[in-house]
């Protein structure tokens, strides 16, 4: 601000700054406490979307993974072992890769054959493992 503008302020040049802290002052306290319970619910809700995001994102690299290497990965199911099926079995959260490639393996047909269900090989895996 330039101070030869001053004089055409209706309050003296020293009460200036002194109105412009109480102002500035005034508003940092209102938006404290408003962004202090903002950001408790925003915390509590953001904690909720990443544990629910962290589960997505797994199926989402599972999906991708099983995409990028469709063939590798069905010649894997299809022997009940591999690195792709290993790899795989991680990406979908099973602790027993070798029990999963032989679960794998028993269902290779519902999950590649011609009677396999519509979407990718991940829902066809849940929907499967859901059944059992």
């Amino acid at each position: 601000m330039n101070r030869n503008c001053l004089h055409h302020w209706p309050i003296g040049s020293a009460a200036l700054p002194l109105a412009l802290g109480a102002v500035i002052g005034l508003g940092a306290c209102v938006n404290d406490s408003g962004d202090l319970a903002t950001s408790a619910s925003t915390a509590g809700t953001t904690a909720y979307l990443i544990h629910e995001d962290r589960e997505d994102d797994d199926f989402a690299r599972a999906r991708d993974f099983a995409d990028k290497r469709f063939v590798a990965l069905r010649r894997d199911v299809a022997a009940g072992e591999g690195e792709h099926l290993d790899a795989f079995a991680n990406l979908m959260g099973e602790a027993d890769t070798e029990a999963f490639g032989r679960w794998l393996q028993g269902n290779y047909a519902s999950l590649y054959g011609p009677a396999a269900a519509e979407g990718d090989l991940v829902n066809r895996v849940v929907a499967l493992r859901e059944t059992r």
